[in-house]
């Protein structure tokens, strides 16, 4: 996800930079937790709860690139 964000927001300097890193960070975190929570109560497969994160943001990746085109 670095490649689309820093051509999104390489004009907004390199405070949006480090806020974006911070709370996109924060977010892979939570969803990490939240994954693990999830397989080890059986809510969701454990092999869906590993990959959840990545391809969530696999995918947010994605549609950020496309729409950059």
């Amino acid at each position: 996800m670095a490649a689309p964000l820093s051509l999104r927001f390489a004009r907004g300097g390199s405070f949006w930079g480090i806020l974006l890193s911070i709370v996109l960070g924060f977010i892979y975190y939570n969803t990490i937790f939240f994954a693990k929570i999830f397989g080890g109560n059986g809510v969701v497969p454990p092999w869906v709860a590993g990959w959840s994160q990545d391809i969530l943001f696999g995918a947010f990746a994605l549609f950020l690139i496309a729409r950059e085109e």
